[in-house]
C-alpha cells in the first residue's frame, strides 16, 4: 500500500515521519504508563490502556472507510 499510493519523489521524505514515530511512540507510551501506573496503580492503569487502545482502533475503523476498504489493484 505504501508503495502505490505514495509517489517515490515523496516516500523518503515520509519515511522519515515513520521512522520518528515508531522510534519514540514506546518511550513516551512507557514513559506515560509509568506515570499513570503511579498515579492509579498497575492494574488500573493497565486495563485503562487497554480500554484507550481499543476505542482508537474502533474509532480509526470506523472513521477511515477508505483505508478498511482498500484493496490493491
Amino acid at each position: 500500500m505504501w508503495n502505490e499510493s505514495i509517489s517515490e519523489n515523496y516516500r523518503g521524505r515520509i519515511a522519515s515521519f515513520a521512522m520518528l514515530s515508531y522510534s519514540s511512540g514506546p518511550l513516551l507510551g512507557n514513559t506515560l504508563m509509568g506515570f499513570l501506573g503511579d498515579a492509579v496503580g498497575l492494574h488500573q492503569a493497565l486495563a485503562l490502556g487497554g480500554a484507550v487502545s481499543l476505542a482508537t482502533i474502533g474509532l480509526v475503523v470506523f472513521l477511515l472507510k477508505e483505508f478498511r476498504d482498500y484493496r490493491s489493484p
